[in-house]
């Protein structure tokens, strides 16, 4: 007997069919009784009836990390029982299941059910082959492939009847191997049984049926009690399945919004379509599954996960490339397709980015690989070092172009490479090599000095202390060391200077100092960043050399930091020299040294490059800061635009074709970031309006240019531009509004004085008057359906009808105390006005009706932040400064939602009702609920929604329009994801 607590454990990928065939099986084996005569004459296992068998769907408790219960089932499972189908290979969870349980029991306990397609579709590819160590005859182990036959029970069918026949039948195949006994014996038995009961079954009714003739007058007289007693047990028991449906449809609930919070952690580090799989597990199939609840908090994730609705306006991150252990360095060629990335444990990997494709991987053996030993020479080829051979290898043909043997371990050298030639340099010997030949055009070798390397290593008191081809590969340096015995006594470092072209010595130099930070060479100048230890302030000193002459042209002796690295600017629109150390840029003006801009960031650098006007630098820090420096004028402006949710923090960016790789502290995986772009998003203008407004009937929308002071006005059906009117005289973006028959656009302006403009949208013609009751209003906007102008003065609210431009006032005597106040909003349907009372800590919301307080909410008012009226509701947004939200039902008078993960600088809030589907709306951000007010998306960039194209207006670089994703749109782009 098994002490085990399953029999078996059902695995099965969570769709119609498959699920319909999992709880079928689980009830024949459940309800299986083994017939007595295969008890008695077959040894088995002792076992006479499957207790229990598992299957996550009825088994599985909530939990926040769902492999623990499913871990301890495997463990306590006797069988695993595999329902296969095409749907089952593609299920990350059920590859996991199979695995872990044939590492906890073997494959011996592995039964297949073949519910739908040909086995090589449906079977995992773990039941089809097994890896296996065969001895050959020499002595020497080779891996082998094996073929495997699973036992396997073909349930398949044409219907779900034929499908339930053959499980039926079939299930006698996994009973015979659970019990351990024959199956032909256990179907023999089985057909005896049968037999057996159907006489026993024919001789019974013949006795009841002389029965029943003496016993039905006594159930005449108990049917009407025994029909009341079953009423109620009914009515008990329909009452108590209730309640079960209900825990049971909280707990899936539960479990979904678990998993949609897991499948964000998966999204934030790039394994985006691990965590679409993972919410296609848990959601409804369609808008039509009723078996599933839906959860806005999957619907949500599913829709950021996806980026739908992205513009290539953000990074997003997109995608990982994994090394065996912790990433050590990385870098990309100049196209960006191909990444190359070293580890810890010295594997070195090379990726097709595009294609998300493993190329190369080699082991160095050289831990913790740099820049120093790896890197690329152009789009075709790459260089590294391993800890015997220096390898140029063609990964695009696939072929080593050269293999060099190395007099000394592989961590003692370095490379330095341009485009004609690579240099190959350590503490003894250097080999230059020419890129179109492969030959070796110069080289040096100390060794000879001494009959053995070891005793060189020892004893020299000269070494090469490093080497550089110049870009403009005209150059060659390197310098070497000689160190003295006595301690108060710098090294002297000789530099030398060849001429590529002829490899003949141009000059030499001396400098003795401490040690060398960074050496540059460009233009016939060589730049030296030392270190004097000895000196009493330890100098930082940066020098720079005729590389003809060998003279000193210019010092900078006013350095405070170490040089990490140096970069000639020409390349990036300046004569200049830029110097990194640490958190600090500093800038020296090429001809003259000078120090000419400096600047102390945040956190560490992680990458440099420059912008097109001159002076302006792109900086990644550390902290995944973006920043624009303007070398200048010491200005510098953040963009975070590069949000990264890990417990470690960077160690290295990377930009490569508009994306940047991202590898963290303790992480064996590279982050791929890019400008994300949904597959349906598309470009409808060059223009990014600062404001959009749409027609309430959907006719037309009309955008707002800053640069050009325009109004453009688009056909709401089809994005065609119909009108551009200029905005004369002022900058600053003016009020404007569609009036409710879309027969006009109106447009005011709210300074010294009012103006306001009637744009006809049938002709094309405008009327434009000024309004002197509104000069020095407090605030002007539009009513809802753009009739009337609503602005506020120490005197009352004024309301300006916009198509006669009669005035109406509701005198300030009338309203609250103060409330002509920048703390104070107004209704768009000029029903409300809210007032922040700061003295009664508290929002105070009158009817402009009645003029009496209609609803009074208590807050800390130091803490709101923005207050307004949803439009078209009688709903008020309370927005707070850690950009929670609160919404309230002024009508019921009381909080409807407190939105937690809300949205911060609220200019909006509007309800469509054709969607049941609210709109709270930033400058950059959009949430959009549901009637509940639970969040459905989460939009970056939303402008304006378009009923007529039922589209999302989107904002970026330009203007984009994007089809608004239902609930089956977006089940099937997770599907095709």
């Amino acid at each position: 007997m098994t002490d085990k607590k399953y029999d078996a454990f059902i695995s099965y990928r969570h769709s119609e069919l498959d699920r319909f065939v999992a709880e079928k099986i689980q009830r024949e084996l459940e309800n299986y009784k083994l017939p007595r005569a295969v008890k008695r004459n077959s040894e088995g296992n002792g076992k006479k009836k499957i207790e229990r068998v598992f299957r996550d769907k009825d088994e599985l408790p909530l939990a926040s990390n769902l492999s623990d219960p499913i871990n301890k089932a495997l463990q306590n499972s006797e069988f695993l029982i595999v329902i296969c189908t095409p749907r089952l290979p593609q299920s990350v969870w059920c590859k996991l299941e199979i695995d872990s349980f044939i590492a906890m029991h073997g494959r011996d306990h592995v039964l297949a059910i073949l519910a739908e397609g040909e086995p090589e579709d449906s079977f995992p590819e773990q039941l089809l082959h097994e890896e296996r160590q065969v001895v050959l005859p020499d002595g020497s182990v080779k891996t082998e492939q094996l073929q495997l036959e699973p036992l396997a029970a073909d349930v398949r069918g044409k219907n779900r009847t034929e499908v339930m026949k053959n499980i039926r039948a079939e299930s006698l195949r996994l009973l015979s191997v659970m019990f351990d006994v024959s199956y032909s014996d256990l179907r023999q038995r089985h057909r005896e049984e049968k037999l057996k009961k159907i006489i026993g079954i024919t001789t019974f009714a013949a006795v009841v049926c002389l029965a029943f003739g003496a016993v039905s007058w006594m159930m005449v007289m108990m049917i009407q009690k025994q029909a009341e007693l079953l009423e109620t047990q009914k009515m008990e028991l329909q009452e108590s399945n209730a309640q079960i449906q209900e825990q049971y449809w909280m707990s899936m609930s539960q479990n979904e919004a678990q998993v949609a919070e897991n499948a964000m952690s998966l999204a934030d580090v790039g394994r985006r379509r691990e965590a679409a799989e993972m919410l296609l597990d848990v959601m409804p199939k369609s808008s039509q599954d009723s078996e599933i609840p839906f959860v806005p908090q999957a619907n949500r994730a599913l829709t950021n996960i996806l980026g739908i609705y992205d513009t290539g306006y953000f990074l997003q991150p997109t995608n990982v490339f994994e090394c065996s252990t912790t990433v050590s360095y990385m870098t990309t060629d100049s196209s960006g397709q191909f990444l190359l990335a070293g580890d810890e444990a010295g594997e070195l990997y090379l990726y097709n980015v595009k294609e998300d494709k493993l190329l190369y991987q080699a082991s160095t053996q050289i831990n913790y690989l740099s820049e120093k030993y790896m890197g690329f020479i152009d789009e075709e080829r790459l260089y590294y070092t391993t800890e015997n051979t220096f390898v140029i290898y063609d990964f695009v043909n696939e072929t080593e172009v050269l293999n060099v043997s190395l007099q000394y371990s592989g961590v003692n050298y370095e490379v330095s490479c341009c485009t004609d030639y690579i240099a190959l340099f350590s503490f003894a010997d250097i080999a230059v090599y020419q890129l179109d030949t492969m030959k070796e055009v110069y080289q040096i070798d100390k060794t000879s000095m001494d009959a053995m390397a070891t005793d060189y290593i020892a004893n020299a008191s000269v070494n090469i202390d490093g080497a550089m081809l110049s870009g403009d590969t005209n150059y060659f340096v390197y310098y070497e060391s000689e160190y003295s015995s006595t301690q108060d006594v710098l090294p002297e470092y000789t530099f030398y200077v060849l001429d590529t072209s002829t490899w003949e010595e141009l000059c030499t130099t001396q400098i003795t100092t401490s040690f060398i930070d960074q050496i540059r060479v460009y233009d016939g100048k060589l730049i030296i960043s030392t270190f004097n230890s000895l000196d009493s302030e330890e100098s930082k000193i940066i020098q720079c050399i005729d590389v003809n002459t060998g003279e000193l042209c210019w010092e900078n002796r006013n350095l405070t930091v170490y040089t990490d690295h140096m970069y000639h600017c020409t390349a990036w629109g300046s004569d200049t020299i830029l110097i990194e150390a640490g958190r600090q840029l500093i800038i020296l003006d090429s001809l003259t040294g000078e120090t000419i801009a400096s600047n102390v960031f945040q956190d560490d650098i992680m990458q440099i490059g420059a912008l097109e006007s001159k002076g302006f630098f792109k900086i990644w820090c550390g902290d995944g800061t973006y920043i624009i420096w303007n070398s200048s004028q010491l200005d510098t402006t953040s963009f975070s635009l590069l949000s990264i949710n890990c417990s470690g923090e960077i160690i290295q960016i990377v930009q490569g074709d508009g994306a940047y790789f991202v590898s963290l502290t303790n992480n064996k995986e590279i982050i791929y970031y890019t400008y994300s772009m949904g597959e349906n998003v598309e470009q409808i203008t060059d223009t990014n309006y600062e404001e959009v407004r749409v027609s309430p009937d959907g006719k037309f929308w009309a955008g707002f240019d800053t640069d050009t002071c325009n109004i453009d006005i688009f056909d709401g059906s089809n994005n065609e531009k119909l009108y551009s009117y200029f905005w004369e005289g002022d900058y600053i973006t003016p009020t404007f509004c569609f009036v409710k028959d879309s027969s006009y656009l109106a447009m005011a302006m709210a300074d010294d004085e009012v103006t306001m403009v009637l744009f006809n949208l049938e002709d094309g013609t405008t009327t434009e008057f000024n309004c002197e009751e509104l000069v020095y209003a407090h605030s002007v906007t539009f009513s809802c359906d753009g009739t009337q102008i609503i602005a506020s003065k120490i005197e009352g609210i004024f309301y300006v009808d916009v198509l006669t431009g009669t005035v109406s006032t509701i005198p300030g005597d009338l309203l609250p105390e103060n409330f002509y106040d920048y703390d104070t909003v107004y209704s768009r349907d000029l029903e409300h006005i809210a007032y922040l009372n700061a003295e009664k800590e508290s929002i105070e919301v009158f009817n402009l009706s009645t003029y009496e307080m209609e609803m009074e909410i208590t807050i800390d008012t130091n803490n709101v932040n923005n207050i307004l009226f949803c439009d078209n509701t009688d709903h008020l947004l309370v927005e707070y400064k850690d950009s929670t939200n609160e919404i309230y039902s002024i009508t019921a008078g009381e909080l409807c939602m407190r939105l937690d993960d809300g949205i911060s600088e609220t200019e909006e809030m509007f309800y469509l009702e054709e969607k049941d589907e609210y709109y709270i709306r930033s400058d950059f951000r959009t949430i959009v609920l549901n009637g509940a007010f639970s969040i459905l998306e989460d939009i970056y960039t939303f402008q304006a929604y378009l009923p007529n194209q039922n589209a999302y207006l989107l904002s970026g670089s330009a203007t984009y329009i994007v089809p608004k994703y239902n609930y089956d749109d977006l089940i099937e782009a997770a599907e095709n994801f």
